[in-house]
């Protein structure tokens, strides 16, 4: 963002009828009481002139866990107001997203078919509604978005901004925020390289005598800049309420007294609803308020008005908000603490289904332990609907509470969860330090199955900590880790998938075979199923078994698709590629690679992205455009070494191996030697399914040099590889060997390769009858 100087208090920026495209205007930061939604309220004001489409939310401190809150908020009013026809234009072919958003929509345009999928897609789908919805409705009309009190937003919220005006470049949309700065840390930070940020100041001197002299008072202006510093609220404040006297300045004693007279000269019935409301929060509907003290809607009613002409309330949207936090805290002060613990427990009841809301006021009445469960609920919420920092942030709230009620398994639970969190966040230390304190509690409480899914989560923390090649000394016990988390009482199915996970990792295809099989073999539902399938296929290719894992790996993408799992997804796709390149279906190998690129480049993810450019690049090779399988190999490389991960290294190790596969090919031996030893120190970092990369490494290493292929062969006999045997052997001269070895692998491209002169014909003209016919001639000119 760039700073620019303060707009003076009842400033703004240029009329949005016609507003840049893409603009962002990140209006009114600063500390409280400067004067933000006065500010805001300029362009508002301006745009509704000029015919311009507004937009508003607000952000709730006790509303963060609600996924996109304000941005649903502000469509949700715009859906109110359209015919149902031209809902479903804007909405497209996002409709059935945008009603899982916003459920009001379907009473508009009626329900349609929906099918969620993995919460990394349907984030990215969520995102992608908005942004669509609202890029069309800009297109009659410029759209004016605000979103108020920014500190208030969740981290999900804050992405969803940002996301949002990136996609906005070239729509007619300016969106405007609003933010107290003196929170820690500021919403608008995630914000800086998308925004313009127009910091709020306190007033200069000059302004406070103008108010001063407006007002018809005679006060020592320098006494009153000297003592409000400026702040618009306390001037205005002290301006309306001032002290009798002449002649000379008579300030109250205090603000909290300037109000509280304000407050007592409203009324009591007026001083009672607002102290009410004060419990309910910043803002209250009045229903709300009715229900929590048991006066009359339409008496509320009445005392609300009087409110609003003293200047005690305002009125947002369907709400009503105090003007400030200093009239909200002198109304909340005024009754006894006994009073408002009693009130809190009400008002926690009123709003049961907003979980967050009523943890505050759960705390607020120092029950401790149902304020936790609240938390909780809230943070599981949050987690549904991909807000993981805020699902942290709930759950760190919920420890404190269980730790003030000393219950220890709570404590031990609420740990677990936060583990789990922080390892999808990536912050693998952290969550290691939650479970092992998880684990201390479990022990001493004696409960051995919550010392089981201690230990299987402390053993998939570990794993992941081995993608990302992060938090090193737990990534060296995940083996140790997944075999006690397996082994322990009260295991459940998938800690056993861990463990085999962590076995083929490790390159124990028997640990690994007999883990997946002892979860298929149980009845654990489709989602843990689905994952098993996956894992179990990617075994089986390893084993050079590619026919079988062709067969388990197509099941699994039916059970991923049907469960949501996008991750598992991802790797099934990119096995089947690799399994149907294997056996010679050179088509249905790029058809394979083709779906989980599309699925990659819709939903803006990496996984797996550098693996599927180096399978594409072998299989543009066999089909004899090396121009092609270069660009594929080159993309690989610097995909994978940006990822910097496990498994992305291994990755870059492959790619390397594939531009020398190139170099070959093209007659640059030197080349290819020298890819070739660039990427064997790959092999001394702890990667992935390590013996394949070796196999390779050397496999490369015999083409150049046969000595290598006596190595060659004692791995791939160690690891039971008859692919890289048969290799082996046609490196060594024994071509009879190879051939019988070959024959035995059922794959008609190992065939074609190293059978004997009938069989290979045989093979290759099977691959070219499997060929589209626009790949079949290049094919059939290589051979």
């Amino acid at each position: 963002m760039s700073s620019v100087r303060p707009p003076p208090p009842t400033g703004g920026g240029p009329p949005p009828g016609n507003p840049p495209r893409g603009e962002w205007g990140g209006v009114g930061g600063g500390v409280g009481g400067l004067g933000k939604r006065a500010v805001g309220a300029v362009p508002v004001a301006r745009a509704r002139a000029t015919g311009a489409h507004v937009l508003t939310g607000s952000c709730f401190e006790a509303e963060r866990s609600l996924y996109l809150q304000p941005l649903l908020e502000a469509v949700r009013g715009t859906v109110a107001r359209q015919d149902p026809r031209r809902v479903r234009e804007l909405a497209g072919e996002w409709l059935g997203t945008l009603i899982e958003l916003i459920p009001e929509v379907a009473r508009a345009t009626g329900p349609v078919p929906y099918e969620r999928v993995g919460s990394e897609l349907e984030h990215r789908k969520s995102l992608e509604a908005l942004a669509t919805f609202l890029e069309r409705l800009a297109e009659d009309r410029p759209v004016l978005l605000v979103i108020e009190d920014l500190q208030h937003a969740g981290a999900s919220t804050v992405e969803a901004l940002h996301f949002l005006v990136t996609r906005w470049e070239r729509s007619r949309i300016l969106a405007v925020v609003t933010e107290r700065t003196d929170e820690d840390p500021p919403g608008v930070v995630g914000l800086r390289d998308v925004a313009s940020l127009h910091e709020l100041g306190p007033l200069p001197e000059p302004a406070v005598a103008d108010l001063v002299r407006e007002a018809g008072l005679p006060y020592d202006v320098a006494k009153l800049y000297a003592w409000t510093g400026g702040s618009p609220l306390f001037v205005t404040e002290l301006l309306r309420h001032p002290a009798s006297g002449t002649g000379e300045l008579a300030i109250p004693g205090s603000l909290h007294e300037a109000v509280a007279q304000r407050l007592e000269h409203a009324g009591e019935d007026v001083s009672v609803l607002l102290a009410q409301g004060a419990v309910l929060g910043t803002s209250f509907s009045l229903d709300d308020v009715a229900a929590l003290s048991g006066i009359d809607v339409e008496d509320c009613a009445h005392r609300a008005g009087r409110a609003l002409r003293a200047g005690l309330l305002v009125a947002r949207g369907h709400s009503f908000r105090f003007p400030n936090d200093i009239v909200r805290t002198v109304a909340y002060d005024t009754v006894p603490e006994p009073i408002r613990v009693s009130r809190h427990r009400r008002a926690a009841k009123l709003v049961d289904a907003r979980p967050e809301a009523a943890a505050r006021h759960l705390a607020a009445a120092g029950d401790w332990a149902e304020a936790a469960r609240a938390w909780q609920l809230a943070a599981h919420a949050a987690h549904l609907t991909f807000a993981g920092a805020e699902a942290e942030r709930l759950l760190t709230d919920a420890l404190a509470a269980v730790t003030s009620s000393g219950d220890l398994f709570q404590i031990a639970g609420v740990r677990l969860r936060r583990g789990r969190i922080r390892t999808e966040l990536g912050r693998h230390d952290d969550a290691r330090d939650d479970h092992e304190h998880a684990l201390v509690l479990a022990r001493e409480l004696g409960d051995e199955e919550l010392e089981a899914r201690i230990l299987e989560q402390l053993g998939w923390t570990a794993l992941y900590a081995r993608d990302a090649l992060g938090a090193v000394d737990l990534a060296e016990r995940a083996t140790q880790l997944a075999e006690s988390a397996a082994a322990a009482k009260g295991a459940l199915p998938s800690a056993t998938l861990l463990l085999g996970r962590v076995r083929h990792w490790d390159g124990d295809y028997a640990g690994a075979t007999a883990a997946y099989d002892r979860v298929l073999g149980a009845d654990t539902g489709d989602a843990t199923t689905a994952i098993a399938l996956a894992y179990q296929g990617a075994l089986l290719q390893h084993q050079d078994r590619f026919t079988e894992a062709r067969a388990v790996l197509e099941r699994a993408a039916v059970l991923c698709r049907r469960t949501g799992q996008f991750r598992p997804l991802l790797q099934t796709l990119f096995f089947i590629g690799l399994a149907r390149g294997d056996v010679g279906d050179f088509g249905g190998a790029l058809r394979s690679l083709g779906r989980a690129r599309a699925l990659i480049d819709r939903y803006g993810v990496s996984f797996y992205r550098a693996g599927i450019e180096t399978t594409t690049s072998w299989l543009w090779q066999e089909l004899g455009d090396v121009g092609r399988a270069r660009e594929h190999a080159e993309l690989a490389v610097d995909l994978a070494h940006r990822g910097g991960g496990a498994l992305e290294l291994e990755q870059e190790l492959h790619a390397l191996l594939a531009l020398a596969d190139c170099d070959l090919l093209l007659g640059r031996r030197a080349d290819a030697g020298a890819r070739v030893e660039a990427a064997a120190p790959m092999l001394e970092l702890p990667l992935p399914f390590r013996p394949r990369a070796v196999m390779r490494l050397l496999e490369m290493r015999a083409r150049l040099d046969r000595t290598w292929a006596e190595a060659l062969y004692e791995e791939a006999r160690v690891h039971s590889s008859p692919k890289y045997q048969a290799l082996a052997l046609a490196h060594l001269g024994r071509d009879e060997a190879a051939a019988r070895v070959a024959g035995r692998v059922r794959s008609d491209l190992l065939v074609s390769w190293l059978g004997a002169s009938v069989d290979r014909g045989a093979a290759g003209d099977r691959i070219a009858g499997a060929l589209p016919i626009e790949l079949r001639e290049s094919y059939l000119r290589e051979r």
